[in-house]
């Protein structure tokens, strides 16, 4: 949490630096650009148990999300690319990947003898991604 308010704290370009050195969510979290977490700011101790955390979490959602397009998937919700997109480009944004979290999240499935049933209605849920694609065009600030 600590380390998700630092990031919100930076400008667009500071945080596009840090995305780009990381080649993934473990990669930045586990070793966070210096200017996130120093030591004036923060104790040793405070950083290992950020960093263990991170550890945790990231082992926790690839146990959960073991098919890695579930993830990346998600990059669908960066709203600056939307707003980026002409209406024409913005018809079929993003569909592709909506199917594979629909799969993922509207679907009842077994996960290491765990049953997960829908987490959402497939038929609602792209409806509302065509409308919210729009409403991020025309709303999101550039």
């Amino acid at each position: 949490m600590i380390l998700l308010q630092l990031f919100d704290t930076l400008s667009s370009q500071e945080r596009l630096l840090s995305l780009k050195k990381a080649t993934n969510l473990h990669d930045f979290l586990s070793n966070p650009p210096e200017f996130l977490i120093t030591k004036e700011n923060y104790s040793q101790e405070t950083i290992s148990l950020m960093k263990d955390y991170v550890t945790a979490s990231s082992k926790k959602m690839e146990e959960r999300f073991e098919d890695r397009s579930s993830i990346h998937s998600f990059k669908i919700l960066d709203f600056q690319f939307i707003k980026s997109q002409s209406e024409e480009d913005l018809n079929l944004y993003g569909d592709d990947e909506m199917d594979n979290l629909i799969q993922f999240c509207g679907m009842r499935k077994k996960v290491q003898n765990v049953w997960h049933f829908p987490l959402i209605n497939p038929g609602d849920t792209r409806q509302e991604w065509q409308n919210l694609k729009f409403f991020a065009k025309v709303n999101i600030g550039s």
